[in-house]
């Protein structure tokens, strides 16, 4: 018998067989073709999104008011500028169109696909920092948790098992609303931009700041998704 593989071994195994599922998922409607295949057809036709105004959720101060899940979840969302690509396929149940530059969360796994391609709920736009938060809890419960394709699973076994644990731990939605404050993300008519630098002009994301914890609120209802 041989020996026992080692841990390392194990990891590398099972990243791999990750990567090989992922890689043969076929999409809906289009046959034979994978998220990898498109990933890798949309990085060499230049209609991959612009990827220049986009910002990772999560903050180190995070992990000082917020749960182990909630701190997981912002760890999987990107803030970014909608692209002519994203203003084109517009999102599921809007009403209002999505603007050239808009401020929206999607899911970093899924950023590298068509937005026509990705699976439902990868990309929401909330019309105000206040629902950023039940916006994002919509996106890890049905789509991080269920049916994205692309993150691994074992990271999806991951959130779903703190999920389950119900920590009564988070800063609720006051604090996801300043804390996407302090990324440089304001509202300006029921639309959220990134603010422009004064000093240079150039729009983009302010950088990380300490966050104050704000008492914990409600999880109202998404406006503008």
């Amino acid at each position: 018998l041989g020996r026992p593989a080692s841990r390392q071994e194990a990891a590398a195994g099972a990243e791999a067989r990750n990567r090989k599922r992922s890689s043969t998922v076929t999409l809906p409607g289009l046959p034979g073709m994978s998220h990898q295949d498109l990933y890798t057809q949309e990085n060499t036709s230049g209609e991959a999104d612009d990827d220049t105004g986009k910002v990772l959720l999560y903050m180190s101060c995070d992990d000082d008011s917020l749960s182990d899940y909630q701190c997981l979840v912002r760890k999987q969302i990107e803030l970014f500028e909608a692209a002519p690509a994203d203003v084109a396929s517009n999102a599921q149940g809007r009403n209002k169109p999505i603007v050239l530059g808009q401020v929206g969360i999607r899911c970093r796994h899924c950023s590298k696909i068509p937005p026509r391609h990705r699976t439902r709920g990868a990309v929401y736009y909330p019309s105000k920092a206040l629902g950023l938060y039940q916006a994002a809890q919509n996106m890890a419960s049905a789509h991080l948790c269920s049916h994205c394709q692309l993150i691994p699973d074992s990271l999806r076994q991951e959130l779903v098992v703190l999920r389950d644990r119900k920590s009564s731990a988070g800063g609720g939605k006051q604090y996801w609303a300043d804390a996407v404050r302090a990324l440089g993300v304001i509202e300006e008519d029921n639309v959220l931009h990134f603010e422009k630098r004064k000093e240079d002009g150039e729009e983009g994301p302010q950088g990380t700041e300490p966050v104050e914890e704000k008492s914990s609120g409600g999880s109202g209802a998404v406006s503008g998704i």
